[in-house]
C-alpha cells in the first residue's frame, strides 16, 4: 500500500544520504538533484523511458551477479520527479 511505500522510499533515502553526504561513499551512494525546463507531455515520456532503462539495467546487473555468484550485498534505486512551483524554479 502507499504508507509502505512510503515508509520503504523514505528508509532507502535516509540510507543513501547518510552513505553518500556523512559517510562519504562516492563509489556506491548517490544522491543527485537535476532540475530542468520541459513540457508536460516531454516530461511524461521522459520518466516513463528512465524507469524502463533503470529497470532494465538493475535487472541485467542483478542477472550478472546471480551468474557470477559473488554479490557484496543488496542495493536500493530510487527515483523521483516532480514539477517545481514558479519560486522554487526561481531559486535553482
Amino acid at each position: 500500500n502507499r504508507i509502505d511505500a512510503l515508509n520503504h522510499f523514505l528508509d532507502v533515502a535516509q540510507h543513501a544520504v547518510s552513505e553518500r553526504l556523512v559517510d562519504d561513499n562516492r563509489t556506491t551512494a548517490m544522491v543527485k538533484t537535476i532540475s530542468f525546463s520541459a513540457s508536460a507531455p516531454a516530461t511524461e515520456q521522459f520518466i516513463k523511458e528512465l524507469e524502463g532503462f533503470v529497470r532494465a539495467r538493475v535487472a541485467a546487473v542483478e542477472e550478472e551477479t546471480q551468474f557470477s555468484g559473488t554479490t557484496d550485498g543488496r542495493y536500493a534505486v530510487s527515483l523521483l520527479a516532480t514539477p517545481l512551483t514558479s519560486s522554487e524554479s526561481a531559486e535553482r
